[in-house]
Order: structure tokens, then C-alpha cells, then sequence
């Protein structure tokens, strides 16, 4: 009897794979056929998002090798365990690409003097983040500069909240009204704001991102998205409401350059679709998440790559289930992976390679949770292992949650742009009262963590907090083992308040503290510490 119903079972699978269909999509493609043979294939990703309708569990949707394809794609469709929904390549060739940039043709660019062109992106997104010129992004206009003393910082003498700051040495005679202003308010949050008001040295302002952080008395700030900020090559201003791109060029010609603006937010919406396989794919040039999903189960990203987005690579809230495997990101201007909800159990970040994120001041979005390359904060049975993060503005890899493994995974280059963070990080707010969720099992081993730098400008005083490997706000129930840890600009290993830690086989050198522990006399009960077998 048992082999009968798996014989049906087999059966029942190989009958529904005949019916599982692949639409094929080609850039030389006809939106009127059928798209069912290469021959056949669509052209458009606006019409495999009206196609879903028609999709069954078991399709595929397969994007021609070499081609280069405009668009948001919005999985209409969920798949099942045996009959998963997929998005991949045929063909031969480089990956296909799915792209929110929109060129601008070198003959439109307009002189508007002083070294600014101008030129009309009427497909730009309002909220336009991501200008890249051959193909690097570029920062927004700001003032002072970053190349100009404290890097680019003026420093603020009082705060009122998290609304406004008050700077005595400013010049009142330009007001800022409209222009966004980018404060640090500690060490490990640079927040990103608009100014509604501004009057002799006080600027009033709101948070796009809701932050409720407060300011930090002779911390720093600067100026950005204003047109007159405009006075470095490749420094950007584009006005919602003309659509006009400026770009200051000084001597150059900007017919001598590929210039690039994002219009698509978001170029592969998966939502709440379950069971859903992403493969073989290159993203470039999303104006804010290259992959976005939430509340969904099941979704497999495997080998795609992620160049140039405004915020994250991948987005993804309350996903049981996820897998991201041989994934590389270059150039993401806010955070690599981002995995945060805390309902979320079973995710796997591994063989990645995670470069350049929130390395430029100013560009990424506010909050503590900003400028790191992978942020996954899980509430159950998380892995990341053997990836490569290099050249973070703040964390690399930070985790959350109960049985995890950080393993074999090399940092370099990190905490540059933010401060007080590491290569490996966890942070576990809480209160004797409320000391928040208990997490258990938790192994960080055969690490290599190395180069983290600290961040000493806009700030009141210039010492480096950067930790290798940092165990930060009571994080409990970690073994931290055989890890290597080196070139860091405060600590090699430092824990703040650690409730049973164990600490063994690693070795920690030229760090200005090989380890550092802090535990005060005002906090609760906390469990054991043990520290052994390591070379310092």
C-alpha cells in the first residue's frame, strides 16, 4: 500500500510538470505572441506582470542571457513545495538584466553656468536617489564638502530633541529651507532629514524614516540636495517638480560621460507570493530595493547579482524559509541584505558577496539599522556562512535571534561612515524590568575579521570605537569561537554588559585592545563569562 501511494504521488508530480509551462522574455521579443518557445518570446516585464493571471503553480518565467530589460516585475503568481514559481535565464551569454535606469542622452545637457549642466529626466523617480556616471554612483550635492575640514562636518552646540539643532557659527545670510540636512546624532546614527524651517543657527526638521533619535551636543551636521551645494564633479540635484537633473562638471563635457537615473523603485516585487525561486539574474539601478517582499515563505535567490541600488539589494520582512545562496551586491547605497522581522524563522545568507555599501555619507537612510551589509534579525534558525563583506559604512553582518551560525565568513573594511559598531555584531536591547526576547544557541566561529576603522569626523571627541567582533546591550548566549581578528581601531572581541558568553580559540591581534569587556554595577543579574585557550 505504501508504494502505491508514492508510485501515485510520482505519478501526480510528472503530470503536473508536463503542464508546468516556461514563457520565455527577450529584448527583440513581440508582446503579441504567446511567449511559450524562444522563438515566441514576450519583450516586455510589463507584460509577464499582466500575464500572472494566466500562470499556473509550476511556471517559469525565463529572461534571454545579454539582454537588458526596464521595469518592476511583480510576482502575480505563488507557487507550491513541489511546483515552486521561477524566475530565471535561458540562453547563452551574460546574465539578463533587469534595470530601473533611465539614460540621458549626452546631447541634452544644458549649461546653467558656474560648471552646472542641467538636463530633463522626466522618467526619474520624484524620490530620485541613485545617479550614476559610468556606471559609479554619485553623491548629492553637499555643503561644506567632504574633502573640507572635521570631513565635511559643521558642528552643532545644542539640540531640541530629535527636531531640530542649533549651530552659533552659522551663517544666516543663505536659508536652507527645503534642502535636506544630514545630522549625527551619536555615534552610530546619521540621520537623514528634511529642514521646514531654519532661522539664524537653528534648523527645524522632519524624518522621512520616523527616527526618534536625539542629538548629541557638538556632534556634526551638513547640508545636501540644494542646487547651490553643487560645486564638485559629479555632485547632483534633481528638482521634483521640473525634472530637471543638475550635475556639476566643472571643465568637463558631459557628452564625455554615461550618465544614468534611476526610475523604478523596486525591480522584483515578490510580496506575499510563497514558493517562489529567483535565479541567474542581475539587478541594476533600483532607486531604492533592488528585491522587496514581506509576509511570504519559501523564496530561493540563487546566484543573481545586485549592482547600484538607492537602498538595499534585498528587502525582505517576515519571510520564513529564505534562502540566499552565490549572491553578489556592489554599490548599495543604504544596506546589502536586509532581513527584519522578528516573526521570521529559517534563513540562510550564504557564499555571497557583499561590497561597498553605505559608503557614502548622507545617502543612505536614517536610523541605527542603516549603512550595514547584512542585518537579519530572525527569531529562529539563521546561517550565514562563508560569505565575503567588504567596505561597510557601519556593521558588516549583524544577527538577531535563537539558534544561529555565523561561520566561516571574512570582513574587511568596515565602520567608516557610522562608529561604535563591528565586523560581527549583535545587540540585545532590554531593561531589568524588560529585558526583551531570550535568545539561545548562538556560534560565531572561524571568522576573519579585520580592518574595522571607526568614524572620527562630525563628532565631539576623536576616539575609535570599532570592534571586530562586538557582543553589544546584554546580547546573551553566544559562543564566539577559533575566530581570527585583526587591524580593528578600538577592540578585537568587546562585549558590553554579556550574559552568558563563552569566548574561546580565538586570536586577536593589533587591535589597540586585543578584548575588552564592560559590565556595570547597575545592571541585573547577568550569566556566566568564560574566557579561554585564545591568543591576544
Amino acid at each position: 500500500m505504501k508504494y502505491r501511494v508514492l508510485l501515485f504521488l510520482f505519478a501526480t508530480l510528472f503530470v503536473m510538470n508536463l503542464f508546468a509551462k516556461n514563457y520565455y522574455v527577450s529584448a527583440t521579443g513581440n508582446n503579441t505572441k504567446d511567449g511559450l518557445t524562444p522563438a515566441n518570446a514576450w519583450q516586455t516585464i510589463s507584460k509577464v506582470n499582466s500575464s500572472f493571471a494566466s500562470m499556473a503553480a509550476g511556471d517559469s518565467i525565463l529572461f534571454k542571457r545579454g539582454d537588458v530589460f526596464f521595469g518592476s516585475l511583480i510576482i502575480g503568481k505563488s507557487g507550491t513545495s513541489a511546483l515552486p514559481i521561477t524566475i530565471d535565464a535561458y540562453g547563452t551569454g551574460a546574465k539578463p538584466v533587469i534595470s530601473g535606469f533611465i539614460s540621458v542622452s549626452p546631447t541634452s545637457w544644458v549649461s546653467v553656468g558656474n560648471g552646472i549642466y542641467q538636463a530633463l529626466v522626466p522618467g526619474a523617480k520624484a524620490s530620485l536617489n541613485m545617479v550614476t556616471i559610468n556606471d559609479v554612483p554619485q553623491a548629492l550635492g553637499r555643503y561644506p564638502n567632504i574633502t573640507a575640514p572635521n570631513g565635511g562636518y559643521l558642528n552643532y552646540e545644542t539640540f531640541s530633541g530629535y527636531t531640530s539643532i542649533t549651530d552659533n557659527e552659522m551663517d544666516a545670510s543663505t536659508n536652507w529651507v527645503g534642502a535636506e540636512i544630514v545630522v549625527r546624532k551619536n555615534l552610530w546614527v546619521l540621520d537623514r532629514c528634511l529642514i521646514t524651517a531654519h532661522s539664524g543657527g537653528t534648523f527645524t526638521f522632519t524624518n522621512a524614516e520616523r527616527s526618534t533619535n536625539a542629538g548629541t551636543a557638538g556632534f556634526g551636521y551638513f547640508i545636501q540636495n540644494d542646487p547651490r551645494t553643487l560645486d564638485q564633479f559629479g555632485e547632483w540635484y534633481f528638482n521634483k517638480t521640473t525634472k530637471y537633473l543638475q550635475v556639476y562638471f566643472g571643465t568637463a563635457a558631459p557628452s564625455s560621460y554615461t550618465i544614468k537615473a534611476s526610475g523604478v523603485d523596486t525591480l522584483l516585487y515578490i510580496g506575499s507570493k510563497n514558493y517562489i525561486n529567483v535565479k541567474n539574474i542581475a539587478f541594476d539601478g533600483s532607486n531604492a530595493d533592488a528585491i522587496l517582499g514581506s509576509s511570504s515563505s519559501y523564496v530561493n535567490i540563487v546566484n543573481c547579482d545586485f549592482t547600484n541600488s538607492g537602498s538595499h539589494a534585498i528587502d525582505i520582512g517576515a519571510v520564513s524559509n529564505l534562502v540566499i545562496d552565490n549572491c553578489t551586491t556592489n554599490r548599495m547605497l543604504s544596506n546589502g541584505f536586509f532581513i527584519w522581522n522578528s516573526k521570521t524563522s529559517i534563513v540562510t545568507i550564504k557564499n555571497c558577496s557583499v561590497k561597498n555599501v553605505g559608503y557614502i555619507p548622507g545617502m543612505g537612510y536614517s536610523d541605527a539599522r542603516a549603512y550595514k551589509g547584512i542585518y537579519a534579525y530572525v527569531l529562529s534558525n539563521l546561517t550565514m556562512e562563508g560569505n565575503r563583506v567588504d567596505t561597510i559604512g557601519c556593521v558588516a553582518m549583524e544577527f538577531q535571534g535563537s539558534n544561529v551560525l555565523v561561520k566561516n565568513n571574512v570582513v574587511n573594511y568596515f565602520d567608516f561612515i557610522k562608529d561604535d559598531g563591528g565586523g560581527i555584531y549583535s545587540y540585545a536591547s532590554g531593561t531589568d524590568a524588560n529585558p526583551g526576547p531570550t535568545f539561545t544557541n548562538r556560534v560565531v566561529s572561524n571568522n576573519i575579521v579585520m580592518n574595522g576603522i571607526g568614524a572620527p569626523y562630525g563628532r565631539n571627541n576623536s576616539t575609535l570605537y570599532a570592534s571586530g567582533i562586538y557582543l553589544d546591550g546584554r546580547t546573551m548566549n553566544v559562543s564566539i569561537l577559533n575566530n581570527t581578528v585583526f587591524n580593528n581601531g578600538k577592540n578585537g572581541i568587546h562585549l558590553n554588559n554579556p550574559n552568558n558568553i563563552i569566548i574561546r580559540g580565538n586570536t586577536s591581534y593589533n587591535n589597540l585592545n586585543a578584548m575588552s569587556v564592560m559590565r556595570w554595577s547597575t545592571i541585573g543579574v547577568l550569566g556566566p563569562l568564560t574566557i579561554s585557550n585564545n591568543i591576544f
